[in-house]
């Protein structure tokens, strides 16, 4: 049966057949878009009808120019297309993995941390719970991936702060603090994964727990940018000084997700006692009269504690 459409018609008349194949397969646009101009039929005499091109390599000859450029065009636009396929399949599956999680801390608002079911996270998506699997292997990889999601927020509150330490390290100490609090009122479910152990069993993968190192390695870094800047003693800086800090803070965040959770984070009974917890630690760790930066960091405050 003929073709109805008379360029395509024409190219055939005057088209290798390795060229014809390539239309036959779907690539119609490559043939017509990128072969030369030819006469029309019904003008010209069998002497100016075109002869057949030949392959590109062996004892036929070479190939001519247009056809090279009309298979290298179609080769470059199919993978062009498979690419951008590629992209938008990732970009959905990424759309999808962010709705299970936003899913998934809805149900544990209402139905407690511990308390996840996988078969209502699927149910309230839309997907058959089998489905769910595809994405996530086990419950426990989603509270995993849900506690790297917290740590990174929780690390990106803080990282402007560090802008400040240059000018006045107890300030931005305060400033970020005080952010870091509000963003753990804000998110009380993820905030409960990353301080408590509301899942028996449950262990972050040491992918989720790398931005809290981070946070740690941040924590380090501003304190001893308070220790160089004169505003404390270096054994603020070192691992007792730490550990005293994020008891601090700590203490702060569960007494007000316990007791308020819902209220402003300026007005609630614990939350806005952040800046007197931070002035504590300051005159606890405040530099002695002749001590230097270089000093044992792990040296405490042993006696003032005892």
């Amino acid at each position: 049966m003929k073709n109805p459409n008379p360029v395509i018609r024409q190219m055939a008349n005057h088209t290798p057949r390795f060229f014809t194949r390539m239309y036959l397969r779907g690539s119609a646009y490559a043939a017509v878009s990128t072969a030369t101009p030819v006469p029309n039929t019904a003008e010209v005499t069998p002497a100016h009808r075109l002869t057949p091109r030949r392959r590109a390599c062996g004892p036929r000859g070479p190939l001519q120019p247009g056809l090279t450029e009309g298979v290298l065009t179609s080769l470059w636009a199919l993978g062009f297309l498979n690419g951008m396929r590629d992209d938008r399949r990732l970009r959905r599956r990424n759309e999808t993995v962010q709705e299970i999680l936003d899913t998934a801390i809805e149900v544990m608002a209402e139905e407690g941390v511990a308390a996840l079911s996988m078969a209502e996270v699927a149910r309230r998506v839309g997907v058959r719970p089998p489905s769910l699997y595809q994405y996530f292997p086990s419950k426990m990889a989603v509270y995993d991936a849900l506690f790297e999601r917290g740590m990174r927020e929780s690390v990106d509150i803080l990282e402007p702060y560090r802008a400040g330490l240059t000018e006045d390290p107890r300030a931005a100490i305060t400033a970020g603090q005080q952010a870091a609090i509000a963003w753990t009122m804000a998110n009380p479910v993820l905030a409960q994964l990353l301080y408590w152990r509301p899942v028996p069993g449950f262990e972050p993968t040491p992918q989720a727990y790398e931005p809290a190192v981070r946070q740690l390695e941040l924590l380090r870094t501003v304190l001893q940018a308070a220790v160089h800047a004169g505003q404390l003693a270096p054994a603020a800086a070192g691992d007792e000084g730490m550990a005293l800090y994020t008891a601090l803070m700590s203490g702060v965040v569960s007494q007000q997700l316990a007791n308020e959770p819902s209220a402003p984070v300026e007005e609630g009974r614990f939350s806005r006692l952040t800046q007197t917890a931070v002035d504590m630690f300051f005159r606890f760790y405040a530099p002695e009269e002749g001590e230097s930066v270089d000093s044992d960091l792990c040296s405490g405050r042993a006696s003032a504690a005892d």
